[in-house]
């Protein structure tokens, strides 16, 4: 079977033997690494929406409010039953989570069934960062993991959570053994940005919020000091 077919196929078998191997790799004590179950998915969209809605910078510049749309937008990502909690093992609380999904070149947002204007300008800001650099195309593929999101709960910031999330979803998609293949993901924030090249991800693109105007007005007019939505790469061989 070739990689991209093996993309669509991914059992949940496959997953959960995978993510054993990478809680061996890790080797946690005072965490534990969990894969997002249905049940989780009410305690992770809280999550999802403290993280995005109060700090990322485009969500803010927008003061976007959270509404079932924007849940859908993360539950849809959630489906894809890649993604990883970190828990604290003393009082089980969610520490974090990285959000991974399987993204194929055809794939759309639904944007017209979108009716929350706000949402929309942030939806159609991400078309166009992925109409303007073609990731597929740059790597001749049609299938892609996506690092979708990545969120720490702000008590447990600034003890390297993030970047320890990171890692274990590289060593998650790196478990499955498919390979090569690649990773996509995108920070909007310089925090990001610092995690992303901490694991050694490759800059590709980068998209500067002053100059993405929608009919000559800039969209993303308060960012403060971050400036810029970058798009990063890892190849896995």
């Amino acid at each position: 079977m070739n990689p991209e077919e093996r993309l669509k196929n991914i059992s949940q078998s496959d997953i959960r033997k995978a993510f054993d191997k990478t809680c061996e790799d890790i080797g946690l004590t005072e965490t534990k690494l969990e894969l997002v179950t249905e049940d989780r998915y009410p305690e992770v969209l809280e999550i999802l929406r403290d993280c995005f809605i109060n700090d990322e910078p485009l969500e803010k510049s927008l003061q976007l409010q959270w509404s079932s749309e924007m849940a859908g937008v993360w539950l849809n990502a959630l489906q894809h039953n890649m993604s990883i909690l970190l828990v604290n093992n003393e009082n089980n609380e969610i520490i974090g989570v990285r959000v991974i999904r399987v993204t194929r070149k055809t794939d759309q947002f639904e944007k017209d069934k979108c009716k929350d204007e706000q949402v929309l300008k942030l939806l159609n800001f991400f078309d166009y960062t992925t109409d303007t650099f073609d990731f597929f195309r740059k790597y001749n593929v049609s299938e892609i993991f996506e690092f979708f999101g990545l969120g720490v709960v702000s008590k447990y910031r600034r003890r390297g959570y993030g970047t320890l999330l990171m890692e274990a979803g590289v060593k998650l998609i790196n478990n499955l053994e498919i390979k090569p293949c690649f990773i996509r993901g995108s920070a909007s924030s310089n925090f990001a940005k610092t995690i992303f090249e901490k694991c050694e991800f490759e800059t590709v693109a980068d998209f500067p919020y002053c100059d993405y105007n929608v009919e000559d007005c800039i969209v993303f007019d308060d960012t403060g000091e971050h400036k810029s939505m970058t798009v990063y790469s890892k190849c896995l061989e």
